[in-house]
């Protein structure tokens, strides 16, 4: 595992002298020539259930150059470690696609790694009328409705800065820091969990969002200094600097909702800090939609925004029925 956007160069495994090719470089997308002796590609890969976490990202590109060399994908399905039921945000933009957003699903989608996949295939979303050679796994004794940590199991880290189960909850809605000029954590001991900025008066954000009814989460006034961590944030925003922000609580994660926490974070933000708050274009990629910036700006409550939203989400709960295996 590697910091956010590092590259991993391809190379040679050493006990086997079996070659390893990286989709986190140069290439994101398996090539005909990565393919030569392969007979069955197998997919086995622990995501997070976020639109913007790039494993599912990878795991479109690899169905797609599969279905185009006709080789055959097995994906070993696993849970959605925060639950197979929620669904949150904006379907994404076509004009906002990326390798952070592949394809048109809100930000929490709600399925697994493998119904995921059947829904690429099955709605025709890997381009060219393609159709890969597609087996899943299903797991045995996963419910919908169970998160990661209801279960006996131990937590391993998808990436280095998805530490723990309380990381992956506020994700989908803190990680749209990065695309602004507010530090989401990286380059703390608790990523994601941990915002703020050197200009900002924890005690006055925290009363802010609280006016927001939030549900299912414990606020925190919180210092920090983000620091140089190898092989996990080795360029942290505000890197050696003080910053004011607050620590996210998750205490009854049934309750609470990452992203719309995110939405009210940001709006909290806007609303105090408006001449120093900054966005950037990584920030609409993210959200996948174009709009949500300059609704933010203008001060639209946060209610309405999540209402602009609700019809694209009950068309995508429709057509995601078919493809659910749980």
């Amino acid at each position: 595992m590697s910091a956010a956007g590092k590259e991993i160069e391809s190379g040679t495994d050493i006990q086997t002298g079996i070659p390893v090719y990286s989709l986190y470089g140069k290439d994101k997308k398996p090539t005909a020539e990565m393919f030569k002796g392969i007979d069955v590609l197998i997919y086995d890969i622990q995501d997070v259930g976020v639109r913007f976490y790039t494993y599912i990202s990878t795991m479109f590109y690899v169905l797609q150059a599969a279905a185009e060399n006709n080789i055959p994908v097995i994906v070993l399905d696993r849970p959605n470690p925060i639950d197979g039921v929620t669904i949150e945000g904006p379907v994404l933009d076509e004009d906002l696609k990326s390798f952070v957003g592949i394809a048109p699903i809100p930000v929490r989608y709600g399925m697994t790694a493998g119904e995921l996949a059947n829904y690429f295939s099955g709605e025709g979303l890997l381009g060219n009328n393609l159709k890969p050679d597609l087996t899943i796994i299903k797991m045995e004794g996963w419910r919908r409705e169970k998160y990661y940590n209801d279960y006996d199991l131990p937590w391993v880290s998808p990436s280095p800065n998805i530490p723990d189960i309380q990381s992956a909850l506020v994700y989908p809605g803190t990680c749209l820091l990065e695309g602004t000029n507010i530090s989401e954590g990286r380059g703390t001991k608790n990523p994601f969990n941990t915002i703020g900025a050197p200009f900002i008066k924890s005690e006055e954000l925290i009363i802010e969002l609280n006016k927001n009814n939030l549900s299912g989460v414990e606020l925190n006034t919180v210092l920090f200094t983000p620091v140089a961590i190898p092989g996990t944030a080795e360029h942290p925003k505000y890197k050696n600097e003080l910053c004011h922000g607050i620590f996210i609580n998750v205490i009854e994660k049934e309750k609470f909702k990452g992203f719309e926490f995110g939405i009210k974070l940001l709006s909290a933000l806007v609303k105090l800090y408006p001449e120093t708050i900054k966005f950037n274009s990584y920030f609409d990629k993210l959200a996948g939609d174009k709009g949500l910036t300059e609704s933010l700006l203008q001060g639209k409550p946060v209610e309405e925004i999540f209402s602009e939203w609700q019809k694209e989400i009950n068309n995508f709960k429709s057509v995601r029925n078919k493809y659910l295996l749980y």
